[in-house]
């Protein structure tokens, strides 16, 4: 393999994406997080179920390609959404969508939800 390519076992998504440029991936939810709370522009190759939703978000939000079914991938069309990724007003839109997503309090937030559903539950009130 050339020198510019890394063969691992496994790696974590904070170690990795950081050093990436772009990334491709099957479009599983959790990958798609990790990938856009890193800011990298994203190719979604679906294989099942909501795979081809996430490509189909990726697309509407400009934030990458999502292609058609990764059996049916071929190398040119591959090329083609690489190529795209690189254009500077994706990496734009996906660093902007990482800054955002990064600057949620995700943990605050589901706190909340949690004890205002509880104090529904308890016949105190609403969810705010």
């Amino acid at each position: 393999a050339d020198s510019n390519i890394m063969f691992l076992p496994s790696a974590p998504h904070e170690w990795l994406l950081p050093r990436c440029c772009l990334a491709v991936h099957h479009g599983g939810a959790g990958t798609l997080a990790a990938t856009l709370r890193a800011g990298l522009p994203t190719i979604v190759t679906p294989v099942a179920v909501d795979q081809f939703y996430w490509a189909k978000v990726i697309n509407e939000k400009g934030l990458g390609v999502g292609t058609g079914e990764l059996k049916d991938l071929k190398g040119e069309h591959l090329t083609m959404a690489i190529r795209h990724c690189e254009k500077p007003e994706v990496v734009a839109a996906a660093k902007a969508a990482g800054e955002t997503l990064m600057a949620e309090d995700g943990p605050g937030n589901a706190v909340k939800v949690v004890e205002g559903t509880l104090k529904i539950l308890r016949g105190g009130g609403d969810i705010k």
